[in-house]
């Protein structure tokens, strides 16, 4: 895994994250938040494009995740073709569920919150999901510019109002993001 550039302050969490921006490093955190916004709604990262302009999540949403195309057009049904689906679904089939982009102001993060969770996802991507890894293009998205995009993110993520909730707060948002999957 590789370090941040020295220039490049990359706290590991998001309450390192709210000390950074009030300590000795702000200036160049602020920098860099403004920087990882550019990358962020960018054509070459072009992450706003599912994540949304301003990262809630409400981006395009009519993508699936790699089971559901693989089921769906494996018998040659388009998985938003819920016509065709009908006679599967009424046998017990779960109905196509799309997949939905992360909400980085919930905070809450598949493989980890961590700079190097969150480095390693936007690198490599995620398997099976519609989140791509990184294309690289020399001058104008390179290796160092994903830790501009993290301190991005971070700057969207919500600052509960005490801080033990943190993580009761972040359950109950991504519960209720998901909660059309749990209703009958």
């Amino acid at each position: 895994m590789p370090t941040p550039p020295t220039e490049i302050p990359v706290p590991d969490s998001h309450q390192e994250f709210i000390a950074a921006l009030e300590g000795p490093e702000a200036g160049a955190l602020s920098a860099s938040i403004e920087t990882g916004h550019k990358i962020f709604i960018g054509r070459i990262a072009s992450c706003s494009k599912c994540h949304g302009e301003k990262g809630l999540g409400d981006g395009q949403t009519t993508d699936y995740d790699d089971w559901i195309k693989e089921w769906t057009m494996g018998i040659g049904i388009k998985p938003e073709d819920r016509e065709a689906l009908t006679p599967l679904l009424a046998r017990g089939a779960l109905p196509p569920i799309n997949a939905k982009p992360r909400n980085f102001a919930l905070g809450a993060f598949h493989g980890g919150s961590g700079r190097d969770d969150l480095y390693r996802r936007i690198q490599q991507g995620i398997e099976g999901s519609p989140m791509p890894a990184a294309t690289f293009v020399s001058g104008q998205f390179e290796e160092d510019d994903i830790w501009h995009l993290i301190n991005y993110i971070r700057s969207l993520q919500d600052t509960p109002e005490e801080e033990g909730d943190a993580q009761d707060q972040g359950v109950a948002a991504a519960l209720d993001e998901h909660a059309d999957r749990f209703e009958s």
